[in-house]
């Protein structure tokens, strides 16, 4: 299901929850996303990876406190580092 959604070019992958977090908050934290999923996210060039949910928390913040170096190796490449 996730995997026909990055697909669509018309779903809004940016779209936050009651908690202001994107999906790509919960892909960078959760394990059974851990390959696949994250590996497809750069070739969406409209998802926004830094922005922050009502905690001031950042998809790439979460990564780092959740010890996924994967995550935090892609965010930092979508962002341009």
């Amino acid at each position: 299901t996730v995997k026909l959604l990055l697909q669509c070019g018309d779903v809004n992958l940016d779209s936050a929850d009651n908690d202001d977090r994107i999906p790509l908050s919960y892909a960078t934290t959760s394990a059974s996303l851990k390959e696949g999923i994250l590996k497809q996210l750069p070739e969406r060039r409209d998802i926004i990876p830094d922005l922050s949910d009502n905690k001031g928390c950042t998809p790439l913040s979460y990564a780092v406190e959740w010890g996924r170096e994967d995550a935090v190796k892609l965010l930092l490449q979508m962002t341009g580092f």
